[in-house]
C-alpha cells in the first residue's frame, strides 16, 4: 500500500523526450543515443528551476515534470530539440494530474496520468516532431493563447490501454520557422568550431615564432 504526500501540485506540464524505435536498436547504439538524449534534456533544464522540475529516467526516454507555467514546458521543449541536431529525437507534453507516492521500500515515485498519458503518446511521435496533447493546449491558451495558437489539431490517437488521445502540432509556418532556426544553430555551431580551429591554429603559430632564438647582428 503506497501513501501519498501533498509535495506536488497536483497538476503539472510532462515534457517527454524519446527516440522513435530505440527499443529496437542495439545495445551499442542505445548507449550512444541515450548519451545525446541526456545532453538534450540538459538543455532543456537550463532556464528551469530546480524546484519547478523534476527529471524522471524512463526505458527509452527522459520525462521532465514541469512545475508552473506550461509555457515554461513548450520552450523546455524547443530547447531539446533545438540542442538535438543530428539526432532523432521526439517530444511530447503533456498537461495531467502528478503526486508523489512512497512505494513499499519507502521510495519515493512519481506517479500520474500527466505521466502516464505523456509516455502513451510518445509511442506516435516521429523524429524532430513536437506532439502535445488537449490538456497541455487547453492549459496554454488559458495562460499563453499566442503559443498555443500556434498548434492544430493533427489526430487522435488510442494507446494500448484503449484511451483516446487528442493531440495537436505546430503548424505548417511555425514547422518550417522552427526547421529554419534549427538549421541556423547548426550553422552557426559548424562556423564556431572552424573559427575555433583557424583561431587555434593562428595561436599556436604566434607562440612558436615568439620562443624562437633571436639574433644581433653587429655593424661595425
Amino acid at each position: 500500500m503506497s501513501s501519498e504526500t501533498d509535495s506536488f501540485r497536483p497538476l503539472a506540464s510532462v515534457v517527454f523526450l524519446g527516440i522513435p524505435g530505440f527499443a529496437d536498436k542495439p545495445v551499442t547504439e542505445q548507449a550512444r543515443l541515450r548519451t545525446q538524449v541526456v545532453s538534450a534534456v540538459a538543455a532543456a533544464a537550463t532556464q528551469l528551476n530546480e524546484s519547478d522540475r523534476i527529471i524522471l529516467d524512463a526505458t527509452d526516454g527522459t520525462a521532465i515534470v514541469v512545475l508552473g507555467n506550461p509555457s515554461a514546458a513548450f520552450q523546455a521543449a524547443e530547447r531539446a530539440l533545438d540542442a538535438a541536431v543530428g539526432v532523432a529525437l521526439g517530444a511530447v507534453i503533456n498537461h495531467g494530474p502528478v503526486r508523489l507516492a512512497i512505494d513499499e521500500r519507502h521510495d519515493s515515485l512519481l506517479i500520474g496520468d500527466g505521466i502516464d498519458a505523456a509516455i502513451s503518446i510518445a509511442s506516435f511521435v516521429r523524429p524532430g516532431q513536437l506532439l502535445i496533447s488537449r490538456s497541455f493546449r487547453d492549459a496554454l491558451a488559458e495562460l499563453t493563447p499566442a503559443i498555443a495558437m500556434k498548434f492544430h489539431r493533427a489526430n487522435t490517437i488510442t494507446d494500448a490501454y484503449h484511451r483516446a488521445h487528442e493531440i495537436f502540432t505546430l503548424d505548417a509556418v511555425a514547422s518550417r520557422a522552427q526547421t529554419r532556426r534549427r538549421v541556423a544553430l547548426a550553422a552557426l555551431a559548424c562556423v564556431g568550431i572552424v573559427a575555433l580551429g583557424i583561431g587555434t591554429r593562428f595561436a599556436l603559430q604566434s607562440l612558436v615564432e615568439s620562443r624562437q632564438p633571436a639574433f644581433l647582428v653587429f655593424d661595425i
